[in-house]
């Protein structure tokens, strides 16, 4: 079997496993923060990710720019949904 197919298969089942012990992605642990980062060269100033999530992104020269180092709790959901709906995928989330 091809190492990659072998990477992938690893990383479903340690998914699988993870959400079979209750957990989900919201699961807080604590001392893990979410980081977002744009990809400028992606970037193409669209904004959905600045209706979505305002507090965290804004389009300063045609670029979405993450506003703050650290995500707050309460805003990791919509960060999350603006990464969805950037339709150039220039959003990461680090967590």
């Amino acid at each position: 079997m091809p190492l990659f197919l072998n990477r992938l298969r690893v990383f479903i089942l340690g998914k699988l496993l993870y959400r079979a012990a209750g957990a989900d992605r919201t699961t807080k642990r604590k001392g893990i923060f979410m980081k977002a980062k744009v990809d400028e060269s992606l970037c193409c100033g669209c904004g959905p990710c600045e209706e979505i999530c305002p507090k965290v992104f804004k389009i300063i020269n045609g670029i979405s720019i993450p506003q703050v180092d650290v995500v707050p709790p309460e805003l990791e959901e919509s960060c999350r949904e603006a990464m969805e709906n950037c339709p150039t995928n220039a959003i990461s989330l680090e967590e």
